[in-house]
């Protein structure tokens, strides 16, 4: 999947029931921060959520926790996943599996 684009996505909420893109299923639940994360590419606070893959079909994805955050956000379990889409058609190709972080304090 080299040189295709690729699109980093989040759940506050799990990865089950999951949801389906152009007929692909994708492992996280649209919840508010999903549907956020859609409409918003690359916040401050996520400067690289979306990319093209290297030679190799590898991407980074960077998230950046902004200072003085709140204490209660430590512990807070996010489900991430990524999409390849096609540049031109915007057709998306596949999900990965889901991935799991806990922020910590």
């Amino acid at each position: 999947h080299h040189a295709r684009n690729w699109f980093f996505l989040s759940s506050l909420s799990g990865t089950a029931p999951g949801t389906t893109i152009q007929g692909v299923s994708v492992p996280l639940v649209p919840d508010a921060w999903f549907q956020f994360m859609l409409s918003n590419p690359n916040p401050a606070f996520f400067p690289q959520q979306l990319g093209v893959l290297d030679g190799m079909g590898r991407g980074e994805a960077a998230f950046v926790v902004p200072p003085g955050s709140p204490a209660a956000a430590a512990g807070v379990q996010i489900w991430n996943a990524y999409v390849v889409y096609d540049g031109q058609t915007g057709a998306v190709t596949l999900a990965s599996n889901p991935e799991r972080v806990v922020l910590l304090p």
